[in-house]
């Protein structure tokens, strides 16, 4: 796999033109985000079978902004990334990147999950992120068209980053970006790629000018007991406490030792979000 890089920042201007423009965009996962402004990170790729290819076009997408539909950054990239290959199957978090994996996790009713652990301390930034797909679904129809697959890959990947969806309804019209959720991926507009928003927002989070004077968080390996009390992280049970719950999407919190925190972003099956009453705590 080539090289790129990932994350870059965005510069004042850019605010200028979003706000005459269309509409600010407003869609960040609660306030998650990484310490660096501008944004460069590695993504590992841990793959198989058919999901390299889809990691590499949502690297393509969200680090150089080569959408069919022609949305992109306002000024240069506002992302970089550093790609690379790996063999991390069991996706353990490593500080200061992104790991993909996939595997058959079970059917436990989710397609994709991404995992972010944050740092203790007044600032909550990212650490490390996980993005997990579901062979479990995504081996069967209709989640193995390379639709589905794709807007998977892409949402999860971009949740590590901080970035939050759209739209969660799943029969509303497309809006044409993989943090809308939606039943028809390839519809009209596809869901398979970033839209304008998306860019905008993330130039908007990662603005050049560094993050606020003494807000560097405190250095943690996630792969250390102190970090993840070597919890496994696969199922609702070992999330920790529902925080946000709406139809196909849930956020846990589970608190780690010395003041750490993982929160874990679940992207549910259209039959699991239509069975189960997801906006009460609990299952």
């Amino acid at each position: 796999m080539t090289t790129k890089k990932l994350l870059k920042p965005i510069i004042a201007a850019a605010c200028a033109v979003l706000i005459c423009g269309s509409a600010m965009a407003d869609h960040q996962w609660a306030s998650y985000k990484w310490d660096r402004a501008p944004l460069e990170i590695d993504i590992i790729d841990n793959t198989a079978d058919h999901w390299p290819g889809h990691l590499s076009l949502a690297i393509g997408d969200w680090d150089s902004g080569t959408t069919f539909s022609g949305a992109g950054w306002t000024d240069a990239d506002a992302v970089t990334i550093t790609p690379s290959s790996g063999s991390n199957t069991a996706c353990d978090p490593v500080s200061g990147n992104v790991q993909v994996c996939n595997d058959a996790y079970g059917e436990n009713g989710w397609l994709g999950i991404a995992q972010i652990w944050l740092s203790r301390g007044k600032n909550k930034y990212i650490i490390a992120g996980v993005a997990k797909l579901n062979d479990a679904y995504h081996n069967s129809y209709p989640y193995n068209l390379a639709p589905w697959r794709q807007l998977v890959m892409c949402q999860e990947v971009a949740h590590t980053f901080g970035l939050g969806h759209q739209d969660e309804s799943f029969g509303n019209t497309n809006l044409g970006t993989c943090m809308d959720y939606t039943d028809d991926p390839d519809g009209t507009p596809n869901n398979e790629h970033p839209n304008q928003h998306d860019y905008d927002l993330l130039e908007q989070m990662y603005a050049s000018g560094g993050t606020d004077e003494g807000s560097e968080p405190k250095a943690c390996n996630p792969k250390s007991p102190k970090c993840t009390q070597g919890i496994v992280l696969e199922k609702p049970s070992d999330w920790g406490r529902l925080v946000s719950g709406h139809g196909p999407k849930e956020v846990y919190e589970k608190d780690l030792a010395n003041g750490f925190k993982v929160v874990t972003h679940v992207t549910w099956t259209m039959e699991h979000a239509e069975e189960h009453d997801h906006d009460r705590r609990g299952h």
